[in-house]
């Protein structure tokens, strides 16, 4: 007779887990190294934003060029984004995506360079995010930003 394999105790099926379970084994997966360098790199644009904003307001007469010139940062990582992910799909390019009258030798080349691509999207995609938050934490100000002063001043007394 063979010998069966215990269970560990530590390892369990996904779906056999409690939605506590659920929720700390979704905690864990998730990165938060790359979650605190976007928020780092968000306070970093933000800043730098509205310093530029605060030295452009002291000259006179001069067009405002600040918000334009991240509009254009933004634009030109979206479309590079687009451009080396190859569109908006999100799989793995493999072989088999390919039909079979082509050589295997520059299929496998095509599918690591589209790859390599879609790695380097992903990088830029990280240095869109802190562009894309600084504007929108802009418009936030720009349009609310009466009403969160009167909430501060009523909550602590100003």
């Amino acid at each position: 007779m063979a010998k069966q394999k215990k269970k560990k105790a530590g390892k369990t099926a996904p779906s056999e887990l409690t939605p506590q379970g659920a929720v700390k084994a979704s905690l864990k997966a998730f990165n938060w190294r790359r979650a605190l360098l976007i928020a780092v790199a968000t306070i970093a644009a933000f800043s730098l934003y509205e310093a530029l904003i605060a030295v452009e307001s002291l000259r006179v007469g001069d067009i405002p060029i600040i918000m334009p010139i991240y509009f254009g940062i933004v634009t030109v990582l979206v479309c590079a984004i687009v451009f080396f992910n190859h569109g908006f799909s999100q799989k793995e390019v493999t072989p088999d995506m390919f039909t079979d009258d082509g050589d295997p030798d520059r299929i496998k080349a095509a599918c690591d360079n589209i790859n390599r691509h879609k790695a380097i999207a992903k990088k830029l995609m990280l240095i869109l995010l802190p562009f894309l938050f600084a504007i929108f934490f802009d418009i936030i100000y720009l349009f609310y930003g009466d009403f969160f002063k009167g909430a501060m001043e009523f909550i602590f007394g100003g």
